[in-house]
């Protein structure tokens, strides 16, 4: 996933609250197996935090933070972090 997508998703979150699974595969044009190791993937990088146990009631959201200006930082820290260890 690369930045764009990544600010897109986490604007989507922003705006509605939450994502679930079926949105994100609309959103993105992916199979459900896609949008699960992407949201997985998310999950690792600790963008969104898992909302439910299993199945259809799974949504995620963004960590709660003091303000918008902590979860850009976040955003921004995880991603060049992972786009550095990809080059080497």
């Amino acid at each position: 996933m690369n930045i764009k997508d990544l600010l897109r998703e986490q604007e989507y979150v922003k705006e509605n609250g939450r994502i679930a699974n079926n949105e994100y595969q609309e959103s993105n044009n992916v199979s459900r197996q896609t949008a699960t190791i992407s949201l997985s993937d998310l999950l690792e990088k600790v963008i969104f935090i898992r909302i439910g146990k299993a199945g259809r009631g799974i949504t995620y959201e963004l960590p709660k933070l003091t303000n918008d200006n902590n979860v850009n930082l976040l955003v921004n820290t995880k991603v060049r972090k992972n786009e550095n260890q990809e080059k080497e």
